[in-house]
């Protein structure tokens, strides 16, 4: 979100390398996931982050909450629209719990990428002061 945020289509460019490693290492470990799974959830996570800044300025409230609650409403859409996809993708029949893990997934992981940068913005801002 973050990479969408300030770099718009072109986080795609930059993140789509790292995705295409994590695939060859999710692959070689086992599991079968489709070679388009790293470019369809780079376009379905640029897709849940338009959706949702269109809704946050559209209903006015862009300036109403803090940055990191966009984030965090980019995100789930984001991973709605991801899990959508990849479900689409692997299974045929898409199962509920395949939807519903994917969003959990990538929810859960968002959040906790979000706290800990909190933190570590915190601590280092912490640290310039006490300097």
């Amino acid at each position: 979100m973050i990479a969408f945020h300030y770099l718009g289509w072109k986080a795609v460019l930059h993140m789509l390398p790292a995705s295409y490693l994590f695939w060859a290492l999710s692959n070689t470990s086992g599991s079968e996931l489709d070679v388009l799974s790293p470019i369809v959830s780079m376009v379905a996570c640029y897709i849940g982050f338009l959706g949702a800044t269109v809704v946050v300025q559209k209903e006015d409230i862009g300036n109403k909450i803090s940055t990191w609650k966009y984030f965090v409403i980019a995100g789930a859409t984001s991973s709605v629209v991801n899990g959508l996809a990849l479900s689409w993708l692997q299974f045929a029949d898409t199962p509920l719990s395949a939807l519903v893990g994917y969003v959990v997934g990538d929810t859960l992981g968002l959040a906790v990428c979000l706290v800990v940068l909190m933190y570590a913005f915190r601590l280092l801002r912490l640290s310039n002061e006490l300097n």
